[in-house]
């Protein structure tokens, strides 16, 4: 006996009423459950591109990179180095990358601007530094 013949058995058995009642349970056709996908799918993605203004409030903002850089020339008695930073990081940092790339105990060095000790606290901006403004390096004597 073929599986369909079975169903079609056990349906012919029922009484009436209740073949009915079957019978319109299924007549849901493909296009009726397409269709519905189809319009929770556009519900979701106008949920998700226009969100309740709640939810958008709430929402952190977008971060943007307002920070702007500068190339500042870092030399030393052999070579000048290039290095792009942003000009509200304070110099510590920059200086402590250099003692790190050189191999040098950043104790030991003593950065100028213009003729000046650079504070490891301030920063270019707070410098008036601009692109291609040159550090120098100079190492204490012990």
């Amino acid at each position: 006996m073929h599986p369909d013949d079975t169903i079609s058995l056990s349906v012919m058995s029922f009484p009436e009423e209740t073949k009915k009642m079957e019978l319109m349970s299924f007549t849901k056709t493909v296009a009726d459950v397409m269709q519905e996908v189809e319009e929770s799918a556009k519900r979701e993605i106008e949920v998700s591109l226009n969100p309740p203004l709640e939810a958008s409030d709430k929402a952190p903002p977008e971060p943007t990179d307002d920070r702007v850089k500068i190339v500042i020339t870092i030399q030393d008695k052999d070579e000048k180095k290039q290095c792009r930073v942003f000009a509200d990081e304070k110099f510590e940092q920059v200086f402590k990358m250099y003692a790190e790339k050189a191999e040098l105990n950043l104790q030991n060095l003593v950065f100028i601007f213009d003729g000046d000790k650079i504070d490891p606290s301030t920063t270019p901006a707070e410098l008036d530094m601009e692109d291609h403004d040159l550090i120098e390096v100079h190492t204490k004597k012990s």
